[in-house]
């Protein structure tokens, strides 16, 4: 039996919906970005990347690649997890990543930001396997709060959607 037999396959996702204020196209110049990420993230959690990507957006890097390597970092100064970064699909319309780490054996995080008129609706999917499969329960709860937290953040930044009359 090899090691990977020893615990049974988990893959664990979850997703999340947002309707925050703005149009699609503004809000994906200011959120595709290393430090639109950053932002949602903080102070819980901050990701680390080289100055070359640091400075563009996201829907205008390589896809299908490994790009570089993030340092993941807890309240922004203990580093937690090394992550490989890769993006499969990138545009204004939102990216499709697909990494690697020490923790994870693939993480895959979709990011989908959608007009609806004078607002706009952020979807994140993600989906992961940890390479020691019992941490992935452990897991998905505190990614869920991640999540919950990037979205209060946009909400914060946003504001929550203009009602229709």
């Amino acid at each position: 039996m090899t090691p990977n037999h020893l615990y049974p396959t988990s893959v664990q996702s979850f997703s999340r919906q947002t309707r925050i204020t703005g149009r699609a196209p503004d809000i994906a110049e200011e959120t595709l970005t290393m430090s639109g990420v950053n932002y949602e993230l903080m102070p819980v959690i901050c990701m680390t990347a080289p100055k070359a990507w640091r400075s563009q957006p996201v829907y205008t890097w390589p896809t299908g690649r490994h790009l570089f390597r993030s340092l993941i970092l807890f309240f922004g100064f203990i580093p937690i997890d090394l992550h490989c970064f890769g993006i499969t699909e990138a545009s204004l319309a939102g990216f499709q990543e697909s990494s690697c780490s020490i923790l994870m054996e693939f993480w895959r995080h979709q990011r989908q930001i959608e007009n609806q008129g004078e607002n706009t609706l952020i979807t994140d999917r993600v989906e992961f396997q940890t390479r020691i499969r019992p941490l992935g329960n452990l897991l998905v709860p505190v990614y869920r709060l991640v999540f919950s937290h990037r979205h209060k953040r946009l909400l914060q930044r946003y504001g929550s959607e203009k009602k229709r009359r």
